[in-house]
């Protein structure tokens, strides 16, 4: 039989041989997330740990007044695999993405949410990809294939798909969910494109993916696993009309000829 040194050899050698030869950074915008992020940072490095052997895990904290920080802190002293960043004020979840995803250094840079609507393992679904010449993978929920394990209520749904619709009328066309909150990108694509972003709150991914359509980016969706979080903070009534007017903004951004650097 086997001694117990022998198996361990064998399992490292099988953990090594399913890990990935290209780094990851996994962004993660944050706003009073005292009751997951830890559970949240744990479940992800547990499994970075076996399939990448390096990655870096990229914390900004958008102004949270709960004790989101200094639970982030103390894990961050601990462990150099995790960084954190802390917004003066409460600036919004495009501004906290866009500083993470500038910050960040490895091959792929992906940005999720806390809340792990998408859990990290669904990142697998994108590295055959990682070889390809494709810029952008994006997390889609409505793909035939995508597995929604809990949906979002009818209204949400309803304005979620009226939302898509504006977007393939005043921006672009050919992406069917652009705002899954799943999004990786090669690190150099991602440089040259949240440098230009405007927009610091819930428009930022149109924005995003309008210029890499100016860039000509090459982008593809792939079907995930999501499952609604009863905790959003974006309201339908509130937040509905400043929706709208980013995409006016991001469209007369254009045409001011604020984006010139992204043609």
């Amino acid at each position: 039989m086997r001694s117990q040194q022998e198996k361990q050899r064998v399992e490292d050698i099988i953990v090594r041989n399913k890990m990935t030869a290209y780094s990851l950074s996994v962004v993660i915008p944050v706003y009073n997330e005292e009751d997951c992020i830890e559970e949240t940072l744990a479940k992800i490095q547990e499994f970075l740990n076996v399939r990448f052997q390096d990655y870096e895990i990229l914390v900004v904290d958008d102004g949270s007044d709960d004790g989101t920080y200094l639970k982030v802190k103390a894990l961050a002293e601990k462990n150099k695999r995790i960084q954190l960043f802390k917004n003066d004020r409460n600036s919004g979840k495009g501004f906290s993405v866009k500083r993470g995803m500038l910050a960040a250094t490895s091959d792929f840079v992906l940005f999720m949410d806390a809340d792990c609507s998408t859990p990290v393992e669904e990142i697998m679904k994108f590295v055959p990809y990682f070889s390809q010449d494709i810029d952008i993978l994006l997390g889609s929920r409505v793909l035939k294939e995508s597995n929604v394990l809990k949906r979002q209520g009818v209204i949400r749904r309803s304005l979620g798909r009226l939302f898509n619709c504006l977007i393939q009328i005043f921006l672009f066309q050919g992406v069917q969910d652009t705002q899954c909150g799943f999004k990786c990108f090669k690190r150099q694509a991602a440089q040259k494109l949240f440098k230009l972003q405007t927009i610091q709150r819930y428009c930022f991914d149109a924005e995003i993916l309008f210029l890499a359509r100016k860039r000509n980016c090459t982008i593809k969706e792939i079907p995930i696993t999501w499952v609604n979080r009863k905790n959003s903070r974006l309201g339908i009534i509130k937040d509905a009309p400043k929706m709208l007017s980013d995409l006016l903004k991001i469209r007369w951004n254009d045409w001011k000829g604020i984006y010139a650097d992204s043609r």
